[in-house]
């Protein structure tokens, strides 16, 4: 995936590539891709666990850039974690 906003600038730019594994578990603090299901947008937020109980998973998605939103989500939220951010590649 090519990072398509400056949400976790200064993390990570505009254009960096992201290399993203659907199977690797999702742990906290860790960056994760998701996307919302009614829209064909994907973002890079770094995930924080909310909920210690396993049967209603809550957890926040949050920006390095205070300027974009936190997203909020469940297990029965808009939004699907779609996979766990392994490297960043940044392209000059």
């Amino acid at each position: 995936m090519r990072v398509q906003d400056d949400s976790m600038s200064p993390e990570l730019k505009v254009g960096d590539v992201l290399i993203i594994d659907p199977d690797q578990a999702i742990r906290p603090g860790g960056i994760v891709v998701a996307s919302h299901q009614e829209m064909s947008e994907v973002t890079a937020r770094r995930y924080k666990q909310v909920s210690a109980i396993s049967s209603m998973q809550q957890y926040e998605l949050i920006p390095t850039n205070d300027n974009w939103a936190t997203i909020r989500g469940d297990q029965s939220s808009e939004h699907r974690i779609i996979g766990v951010v392994l490297a960043c590649f940044r392209l000059f």
